[in-house]
């Protein structure tokens, strides 16, 4: 199966976390845009439940993108200014695409 340019409508920005030292000296962390790609969104589940604590919601998605060496399980998907975490990475052929798995939770 080949990724059809048509199916990808979602515009994913993906993330890696840095390290840069501030003016003062300080280690800062941030995530710095390693990639824009777009993709198609496959399966998408949302459970929400009350706990102790409160109501949480969560949304697991899995993408269907382009190849792109070095993506990381480290690395986090921003879609609409939401990120998501990565949660699985799963190749598709010789270097043709990646279903990636990605977790959001509120």
């Amino acid at each position: 199966m080949t990724v059809q340019a048509g199916r990808l409508d979602h515009v994913l920005e993906i993330q890696r976390a840095t390290t840069t030292v501030s003016d003062a000296g300080q280690p800062v962390d941030a995530w710095a845009t390693i990639a824009s790609v777009r993709a198609e969104r496959l399966r998408a589940s949302f459970d929400e439940r009350s706990k102790d604590w409160g109501d949480s919601s969560q949304a697991t998605v899995t993408w269907r993108i382009r190849w792109l060496d070095d993506l990381r399980l480290s690395d986090r998907i921003v879609l609409n200014g939401i990120p998501h975490d990565i949660k699985g990475i799963e190749p598709i052929g010789r270097r043709k695409e990646l279903l990636v798995t990605t977790l959001y939770q509120k």
